[in-house]
């Protein structure tokens, strides 16, 4: 269950298309949020199993290597 208005926004973000991955950063941007915001969504997402942190991994919005953010894939 999603309780906070950023995690949704953050789950509309990265389903944009398939297999996006973000960094906190564009995160942030994407859902106009702070990034403090952003890594408190993230950490809902992913203790929920929403969501998967990936190191050194492109940002599919600004194409640096960084940690990033992505849905779970399957059931």
């Amino acid at each position: 269950m999603i309780r906070s208005g950023t995690a949704e926004k953050l789950v509309t973000a990265l389903q944009r298309d398939g297999g996006r991955v973000l960094r906190f950063p564009c995160l942030a941007g994407e859902t106009g949020s702070t990034i403090y915001e952003a890594h408190t969504a993230v950490r809902e997402l992913i203790l929920n199993g929403r969501a998967l942190a990936s190191p050194n991994v492109a940002c599919s919005a600004c194409h640096r290597l960084h940690l990033v953010v992505g849905l779970r894939t399957g059931g």
